[in-house]
């Protein structure tokens, strides 16, 4: 074999492997830059430039919602230099709602100086599992605060929009999967001046929630916020019927006439929050 024709053979076995390499490597490492940056819909991408071999994942596709409504915020106080905030919230979306969202509260006082609370987390069910006008209240208690309020406004960021789907064995939408039964209020001994609010949560559902949170709102004979509080259960069972029972050690600012009793729990969170085991709840029994 002469020189020449030993070079072409090097020359063919290094093409060669060259082109093994540009297969293993188009095999190993499919999603190359050009392929998930180029603004076209390729490849076996789910979207333009992510999904698929893109490691960008594809952000979820809200369809046209209704935005959260904010009916009111008010605020009254519950003893010298505490306030209770309140925001009362529609959701006017059937099977859509909100997994996580941030919200604080934003105090006015009577001078203009501006206060706001920390950011803390709710969620806020679909309308189809409240049965009525898909509302919720945001309360903070015993929020300190030296100066008179004037004014409380509320805001929201990082909303965490989901669909309920998947999620086996719930009732069907427009049925109140938690109750809230034989409602009681008033002053079991006057003496004491300490007013109580009763009731038995029901869960109506074929799950075990990890979670359920109960808010109390009380108004006047002219729909005047005059007091607020709220407690939860934990593992509240299928089926299962639970007394709740919120003391005010303060006076009442006022004349109870109506009392909104709100059961709600994250059916969003059907990770930790619905349960398939039946586990041991435990009595809840607190002052507020």
């Amino acid at each position: 074999m002469t020189k020449g024709q030993r070079f072409i053979k090097k020359m063919f076995i290094i093409i060669i492997v060259l082109l093994i390499l540009a297969g293993l490597y188009l095999i190993l490492f499919p999603n190359k830059p050009d392929t998930c940056l180029n603004g076209v819909l390729d490849v076996d991408e789910e979207r333009v430039d992510c999904g698929g071999v893109c490691e960008k994942e594809c952000p979820l596709i809200i369809p046209d919602v209704s935005e959260i409504e904010v009916v009111w915020v008010d605020f009254v106080q519950d003893g010298e230099n505490r306030y209770d905030l309140v925001a009362k919230i529609l959701n006017k979306n059937s099977s859509w709602g909100i997994y996580s969202v941030y919200y604080r509260f934003i105090i006015y006082d009577n001078v203009g100086n501006i206060t706001k609370t920390d950011f803390e987390n709710t969620y806020i069910m679909p309308k189809g599992f409240l049965k009525e006008e898909g509302k919720k209240y945001i309360i903070e208690n015993n929020f300190v605060f030296d100066s008179e309020i004037e004014k409380v406004e509320i805001e929201f960021e990082d909303y965490d929009w989901r669909e309920v789907k998947d999620v086996l064995d719930l009732a069907h939408f427009n049925f109140k999967i938690i109750e809230v039964e034989q409602e009681d209020h008033g002053f079991p001994e006057p003496i004491l001046g300490e007013y109580y609010v009763f009731g038995v949560a029901k869960n109506t559902s074929k799950y075990t929630f990890d979670r359920v949170d109960i808010d109390i709102v009380l108004f006047d004979q002219n729909n005047r916020l005059i007091a607020t509080g709220k407690t939860n259960h934990w593992t509240l069972e299928s089926d299962e019927k639970r007394e709740f029972k919120i003391f005010w050690k303060n006076p009442i600012a006022g004349e109870v006439e109506y009392i909104d009793y709100i059961a709600q729990t994250n059916v969003l969170d059907s990770d930790s929050n619905l349960m398939d085991v039946i586990t041991t709840g435990e009595e809840y029994l607190t002052p507020r």
